[in-house]
């Protein structure tokens, strides 16, 4: 579902712990790779960042963080709980999930 609502509203969407180490990401450019390509898409659970695969499509079709992801988290720790925030280019909104693991949302 988070994969769809991305794809269908131009969303980069994370999970991560809270020093930015990737659980989850998905965003339009991750479908699109997976159709382009031929790839069937199923999410089955799995991280495709832990994989011991070398190469896979999944994290291949992946982005990195932000380049100001480090900014976003403190942001964010100094909130106390979610933050949300835009610049010229962004709207980004960011909350705590739980203690350690951290939702970053952002238009593309």
């Amino acid at each position: 579902m988070i994969d769809t609502l991305a794809t269908e509203n131009s969303l980069l969407v994370y999970l991560t712990d809270t020093s930015g180490k990737i659980i989850y990401s998905t965003d339009a450019y991750k479908t699109n790779y997976a159709q382009e390509n031929n790839y069937s898409y199923q999410n089955d659970g799995a991280n495709p960042y832990f994989q011991n695969e070398e190469m896979n499509w999944q994290k291949a079709a992946y982005r990195h963080l932000p380049d100001d992801y480090d900014y976003f988290l403190a942001k964010l720790k100094n909130s106390g709980h979610m933050i949300e925030y835009q610049t010229e280019n962004i709207y980004v909104y960011g909350q705590y999930v739980k203690e350690d693991m951290i939702l970053y949302v952002s238009s593309i």
